[in-house]
Formats: structure tokens, C-alpha cells, sequence
């Protein structure tokens, strides 16, 4: 009750002294447009894409390894690279069916559009094949998924909750999923562009080579298969 009769009384105070008929509470106006389901956009996204990266992609590699598939397409004149470009590809087009899919179910704008595309390309790219080299890492479907658990929630957790601990604030920028999902907001809250967000899209693509030339090791090396 204090609290709302000194704002009533600056209100007065500013009525009599401008002479306006409006309340400067009125004025106030939020630092990010949208409700709050666009707030909560970037993390929805993250949520998605890392469950394609870390829950579905490396049991399907398991399953393959599991199987005896994946041997056997190395027997043909198929090579090892292009397995691999051909499983991130299906990983990519999982991430951004999944990303539009809840862009038209929730009616939500896109920001800058090709910033937007093309991180969403970067990031998809870098969590598809961190998402094989997981999957190429266990010897099952089981493994795998215990496997996409454990990293799933060190990924998401840290850096969908950045903001409310200082600990977790020191902590997020080590991970690839920070440096997708802290653009990924820029982007669509605050009119960011991919050409101020150049370390996060480098670090995203490093990550994603890096992965990927691990991931071409353990197929040369036919690991647990």
C-alpha cells in the first residue's frame, strides 16, 4: 500500500506540474516486444535441436552399428565421407522441419530472415555432427540414448538458465549450445544480425569440424563395429 500511494502521488505530482491528463505508467513501454510465448522462443528452438542432435541422431547411428547396416554399405563402393555428409544432411533437414514446424504452428516471425536461415544452417550443422560422432561412440541403441540424455541437460539447462545464476553465466559460453541459443535470441528479439554474431557462428562451425573429423577417425577405424 506505501508503494502504490508514492506512485500515485508522483503521478499527481507530474499531472500538476506538465498539466497532462495521462499517467506516465502508461508510458512504459518493455525492452523486448511479444508475449510471452515469443520470449520464450529461442529456448523452444534449443529444446528441439538438441533433441534431434543428441536423443534421435545417435541412437540411429547405434542402430546402424547395431545392425551391422553400416558395415555392410562399407563393403559397397559407398566411402566413409559420404556416409557421413549424407547422415548429417538427414540431421539438418530433421532441425529445420522441426524449427518450422513450430514457427507455423505458433504463428511466430522470423527476425531478420537470412540471418536467421543461415545460423540455423551453422548450428544445425554443428549439432547434426555432434550428434553422429555420439552415436558413433556406443556400441547400441540403449548405450546411445543413455549416451544423448547425459549430454542433452548439460547442454540445455546451462544455457537456457545463463541468466539467473552467476555460476551458470561463467560456465554457458563453453558450450556450442550457448553460442547458438544466445544469438538465436538476438536474432529474434532484439534484431540481431548473423554479421555482429561472427565468434558464435565460428565456434559453431569449428565445433562441427571438428566432430565431424573425429567422427571420419572412428569409421576408418570401424569402432565397435
Amino acid at each position: 500500500m506505501t508503494t502504490l500511494a508514492i506512485v500515485e502521488g508522483f503521478s499527481a505530482l507530474q499531472k500538476a506540474v506538465e498539466g497532462k491528463s495521462g499517467n506516465w505508467i502508461s508510458d512504459i513501454k518493455p525492452l523486448q516486444e511479444g508475449g510471452i510465448q515469443k520470449q520464450t522462443l529461442p529456448t523452444w528452438i534449443l529444446m528441439l535441436v538438441l533433441l534431434v542432435s543428441f536423443i534421435i541422431m545417435p541412437a540411429q547411428v547405434a542402430e546402424e552399428k547395431e545392425k551391422k547396416l553400416l558395415l555392410a554399405l562399407l563393403q559397397t563402393p559407398m566411402r566413409e565421407v559420404e556416409w557421413l555428409i549424407a547422415k548429417m544432411l538427414l540431421g539438418m533437414i530433421l532441425i529445420f522441419s522441426a524449427v518450422l514446424c513450430l514457427h507455423l504452428l505458433g504463428k511466430f516471425a522470423f527476425g531478420h530472415v537470412w540471418s536467421y536461415l543461415a545460423f540455423i544452417v551453422v548450428g544445425s550443422f554443428c549439432f547434426s555432427s555432434y550428434g553422429v560422432f555420439l552415436g558413433f561412440l556406443c556400441r547400441n541403441q540403449a548405450s546411445a540414448r543413455t549416451l544423448g540424455v547425459i549430454f542433452y541437460l548439460p547442454h540445455l539447462l546451462p544455457s537456457a538458465l545463463s541468466d539467473f545464476s552467476q555460476k551458470l553465466t561463467a560456465v554457458a559460453p563453453l558450450l556450442p549450445s550457448y553460442q547458438f541459443y544466445e544469438p538465436l535470441k538476438s536474432i529474434l528479439l532484439e534484431g540481431g544480425r548473423i554479421s555482429s554474431l561472427s565468434l558464435e557462428w565460428t565456434y559453431l562451425l569449428l565445433v562441427g569440424l571438428l566432430t565431424f573429423f573425429l567422427t571420419y577417425l572412428l569409421m576408418k577405424k570401424r569402432w565397435l563395429m
